[in-house]
C-alpha cells in the first residue's frame, strides 16, 4: 500500500551517524481504521491534510530533540533542479556540523551553508545562490549570488538568538524544493557523548 508523509517527514530530519526508528502508516490493510474505499473525496483529503500536520509536527519533535539540542533548525531550499536534488542539498546543510555550531552561537556564518551545500552530492552550480536566516524575530539576507551581502551583525545575532531557525537557500537553478530539520550542536552534546561509557 502507499505509505503516509510520516516516512518523508522523517527523511527530512538531518541526522548522520544515528539510527532513526521509523513507522510508517498506510491507509490499506489495517483493521479498524478506514480505508481508501471508505474514505472518499474530501473526507480523504482532509484525513491525509491532517496525518501529514501531524507526521511533519512529529518530525520537527524528533530534530529538535538531539542530545543537548537548544534550537530547530530548519533549512529550506527551493531553486534547485528538481526535488531530490533540494532535499539532498537541505539535509547537507542541516547535517553539517559546523553550521550547527554557528546556530548554537548565534553566527550567521552563510560560509558554513555554502560549504555544507558543496559537500552535498550530485551536480550543480555554487555560482548563484542566495541565502536567507530568519526567526520570530526577523530575518536578515546574508549571502547573494554566492558572496557577502552587508547585514547588521548585532541584528543577526539577535535574530539567531532565538529558539527556532530557518535558513532559506535559494539555488537559481529550477523549480526544485525541500526542508529538512535539525538542531544546533552544543557543549552539552559533547559533555554528554564525552562522559558516555558503553
Amino acid at each position: 500500500g502507499k505509505s503516509s508523509d510520516l516516512r518523508s517527514a522523517i527523511e527530512r530530519i538531518g541526522r548522520k551517524r544515528k539510527r532513526i526508528d521509523r513507522s510508517l502508516f498506510s491507509l490499506e490493510n489495517l483493521d479498524g481504521i478506514p480505508t481508501k474505499q471508505m474514505l472518499g473525496g474530501e473526507a480523504l483529503d482532509a484525513f491525509r491534510e491532517a496525518l501529514s500536520a501531524v507526521t511533519v509536527y512529529l518530525a520537527k519533535k524528533l530534530a529538535r530533540d538531539g542530545e543537548g539540542a537548544t534550537k530547530l533548525i530548519e533549512c529550506i531550499v527551493s531553486g534547485a533542479a528538481d526535488d531530490v536534488q533540494a532535499q539532498v542539498i537541505s539535509k547537507s546543510v542541516i547535517a553539517s556540523d559546523l553550521l550547527k555550531a554557528a546556530m548554537f552561537g548565534a553566527d550567521a556564518n552563510w560560509g558554513r551553508v555554502l560549504c555544507a551545500i558543496g559537500y552535498a552530492p550530485g551536480e550543480f552550480s555554487t555560482d548563484n545562490i542566495d541565502v536567507v536566516m530568519e526567526s520570530a524575530k526577523g530575518s536578515v539576507f546574508v549571502c547573494q549570488g554566492s558572496r557577502h551581502k552587508e547585514y547588521s551583525e548585532e541584528k543577526a545575532s539577535e535574530i539567531l538568538a532565538e529558539e527556532e531557525i530557518t535558513i532559506k537557500v535559494d539555488m537559481h537553478q529550477g523549480s526544485g524544493s525541500a526542508v529538512a530539520w535539525g538542531c544546533d550542536l552544543t557543549y552539552d552534546y559533547v559533555q554528554i557523548n564525552g562522559d558516555y561509557r558503553s
